[in-house]
């Protein structure tokens, strides 16, 4: 599955969502991607 990372103008941080999490603002497309994987395991070295 995978959300487009937005960017929010004002406060420089990004999210998942439509809105900016610290000033509700609309967020702008950053350019990435993020992808959510099913495996919640941490990694092994």
């Amino acid at each position: 599955m995978k959300s487009k990372l937005k960017k929010c103008d004002k406060c420089q941080t990004y999210t998942l969502k439509e809105k900016c999490d610290k000033c509700n603002l609309p967020a702008t497309n950053a350019g990435y991607k993020f992808i959510k994987t099913k495996s919640s395991a941490p990694l092994q070295t």
